[in-house]
């Protein structure tokens, strides 16, 4: 085998270390590493590391020849090192205590892969070599270091967790505690709210929401937590030796991998004994006891929360009870009072009629019918039984469950039929001598339009009787005033007639069948005009108090809406179906009360607007609820607030830390902590680690900078051949076929 031409300062160290190899005989490759592995090289062996490597590499094993070593050595001429940096000639080896930290092999010394060609026969640019895919890799050297806290975004995750947990508590306590609660008497150990019907139970829907939240953004707040590791690691090796804490053995730092990537119950339990196991044999570094208690904080409180909220929906459930009426605008309170609209009577002294003697203006009479025909979405006339049948005006927009007190308008009509009077002196009356046939001077009449039959809308007309103080009249329905408009109480005369052609037949005597088959009725009605204070109690109207008679001004126009005979039609139309229909005569006279009340008042309506009310008190209304049992609310309010307050405890621990910072030209500024954040929570770094591929940037922040693929480059998980066969993860080169047996 020819010699190898070697400088003699290389084979002094070579003898150097030769006695510690033991005896032990190697191939040139493994004599290789071991000398590497030691650590005793110097920067001699960088000189001719890649000069030796190829010859190595090429020869099964190295015979040295003593004699050689005291021959001069020749000049190599054919190897051009001169690109190679200059290291001295000789350098001073030191005593190596094996327990302290060994540096790191220099960069050049790492070992190469077979078929990556020597950086000795590249052409390319100072401290550059090219892989089979043509790709330029770079050896850099770092640049100088500054201490620096990592960039805001890597932390900002376990802010947003503290405070969507803090949100979502407090949601859920609002609606617990404010928003939707009713209050109900022995309900110490519940919690009731107002469950809208048809719609599912809002309070354990926001539980699951917020569960699920949290489930999600575990994974997210233990890499965050990784940087508080990290932080812990860093700051312990910083300490000098005397006063050095353990650092973490490589079992220990597996652990600490393990309960960060993968977060669940079965890696810290796994952790947990074995540290219970080994806490008597071995020291704990306070890195992985940070890694131990955060992931074991963090993953707790979430199974806690998914357990409690599981109990709350298992005890909560839905009764029937009652629930105060909540009146949610102030427009709706205003609306339950009546007052009188001033602005009817501002352009006219004679306030509700014209010039021409008609009752206006044509807005209030519209409004006035439209509130007789019970088709007003304001106003409402109804009769009080308890009261003589007194006709009251309400709000349509009252709420049924609120007790209130608020002004308003009656009038009670107390009426006698004159018809049994009538018919005793004529057998067939076409008249009444009770009735004075002519116009009163004090009113108006109405008009032949507004005189027409609600049966056949038309009108019958009939020469006056010897009796009667007018030669002519229309025998029509009408009502005429005995009094002057302003009295209160008011007498009124009434005349009606119903066009029946034989198809109507009265069943009581207070109205009569004529000759030519109309129907007749006399009746003389006093009418009294109030001020009251409605009362509303349990869906329920009444009286508060006394009524008030209007005054003599008000009372005037009060009843001119009925003077002016606008509601005869309406009024006809309803005492058909209900007066003509009665069995005596009494029955008749109080339908004939009622009517034309309600009718008097309805036409007055027009005039009327919205007031406040005068007194209100919620009252309480069937619902269904929703019980929430105290103890599981309380118990996940308390959960989801720890846990809130753990991930912003993280999030300052992390934000707040500081260590050395690495600029590398045309790369993002990096942080140790970061770096040893990746080694914690990503295995990809680990990958990494175990399959070197020389990248540009070795202190990249994004891991996948680490790999270099090639697609010569493959693994295999198998049995590795050797002395002790081991199972594992092994790299493949070229075609290669895994035989199983």
């Amino acid at each position: 085998m020819p010699l190898l031409e070697i400088r003699r300062d290389f084979f002094a160290q070579l003898f150097r270390t030769l006695p510690k190899m033991k005896g032990k005989y190697f191939d040139a490759g493994l004599f290789f590493r071991d000398l590497i592995s030691y650590r005793e090289t110097t920067s001699l062996l960088a000189k001719f590391a890649f000069d030796v490597l190829e010859i190595f590499y090429a020869t099964p094993m190295l015979i040295i020849n003593p004699d050689f070593y005291r021959q001069p050595p020749p000049q190599i001429v054919a190897l051009d090192v001169g690109h190679l940096p200059r290291y001295p000639r000789s350098a001073k080896l030191q005593p190596v205590d094996n327990d302290k930290a060994l540096p790191d092999a220099p960069d050049l010394l790492t070992p190469l892969r077979k078929h990556q060609p020597s950086p000795m026969f590249n052409n390319k640019s100072r401290w550059s070599w090219s892989n089979e895919q043509g790709r330029v890799l770079t050896f850099q050297q770092p640049a100088e270091a500054t201490d620096g806290r990592p960039r805001w975004i890597f932390t900002f995750p376990a802010l947003v967790i503290s405070l969507l947990a803090f949100i979502m508590a407090t949601i859920f306590l609002l609606y617990l505690a404010a928003l939707c609660r009713v209050r109900r008497p022995n309900a110490q150990w519940a919690i009731f709210v107002f469950e809208p019907t048809g719609s599912p139970l809002l309070g354990l829907t926001i539980t699951t929401v917020t569960t699920h939240l949290i489930s999600i953004s575990v994974p997210f707040l233990v890499s965050v937590a990784g940087y508080c590791v990290a932080g812990k690691w860093l700051e312990e090796q910083s300490f000098p030796p005397a006063s050095r804490p353990a650092l973490p053995t490589p079992l220990q730092y597996a652990f600490m991998v393990k309960m960060l990537t993968t977060s669940n119950v079965t890696s810290v339990y796994g952790a947990g004994r074995y540290m219970k196991a080994a806490r008597r044999n071995i020291r704990f570094p306070r890195s992985f006891q940070v890694a131990l208690a955060l992931t074991s904080l963090i993953i707790g409180l979430s199974y806690s929360l998914i357990l409690v909220d599981i109990w709350l929906h298992g005890s909560a459930f839905v009764v029937e009870g009652s629930i105060p009426s909540s009146i949610q605008r102030p427009m709706q309170i205003t609306s339950f009072g009546v007052a009188f609209n001033e602005s009817v009577c501002a352009a006219s002294s004679a306030c509700l009629q014209d010039a021409s003697g008609d009752y206006g203006p044509s807005w209030a009479t519209q409004a006035g019918l439209v509130v007789a025909a019970n088709s007003s979405d304001t106003f409402s006339v109804i009769t009080l039984n308890n009261a003589s049948d007194m006709a009251i005006v309400v709000s349509k927009s009252a709420n049924p469950f609120v007790t209130f007190e608020a002004p308003s308008f009656g009038i009670k009509a107390q009426c006698s039929s004159l018809t049994p009077s009538c018919t005793s002196t004529v057998p067939q009356p076409i008249g009444c001598s009770a009735f004075p046939l002519t116009d009163n001077p004090r009113t108006t009449s109405a008009s032949a339009s507004a005189t027409t039959s609600a049966s056949a809308n038309s009108s019958v007309s009939a020469t006056n009787s010897a009796a009667s103080s007018s030669s002519t009249s229309q025998l029509a329905t009408k009502l005429v005033p005995v009094r002057a408009t302003t009295s209160n109480p008011q007498t009124v005369l009434v005349q009606l007639q119903w066009s029946a052609n034989g198809s109507m037949v009265s069943q009581n005597p207070s109205a009569v069948e004529t000759n030519n088959s109309n129907i007749l009725a006399w009746a003389s009605c006093d009418l009294t005009f109030y001020n009251l204070t409605l009362q509303h109690k349990d869906g329920l109207y009444g009286i508060a108090g006394e009524p008030i008679l209007a005054n003599p001004d008000f009372s005037n126009i009060m009843q001119r809406g009925l003077l002016s005979q606008l509601g005869n039609i309406r009024l006809l139309s309803d005492l058909q179906t209900t007066m003509l229909a009665e069995q005596n005569i009494s029955s008749a006279v109080g339908a004939m009360n009622q009517e034309l009340g309600r009718v008097a008042l309805a036409l007055f309506t027009g005039t009327l607007q919205p007031a406040p009310l005068l007194q209100s008190n919620p009252q309480q209304q069937p619902a269904l609820l929703g019980r929430y049992p105290l103890v599981p609310v309380i118990l996940y309010l308390f959960i989801l607030y720890a846990y809130s307050l753990t991930a912003a405890i993280i999030y300052i621990w992390a934000a707040r830390l500081r260590s050395q910072l690495f600029r590398n030209p045309g790369h993002k500024t990096t942080c140790a902590v970061q770096l040893g954040q990746q080694r914690l929570t990503d295995p990809l770094t680990l990958v990494a680690a175990l399959y070197p591929s020389y990248p540009d940037n070795p202190m990249t922040e994004d891991p996948r900078e680490l790999f270099m693929e090639e697609t010569a480059v493959r693994l295999a998980i198998s049995t590795h051949d050797g002395p002790q066969p081991m199972f594992g993860v092994y790299q493949r080169t070229g075609t290669w076929t895994l035989e199983m047996g």
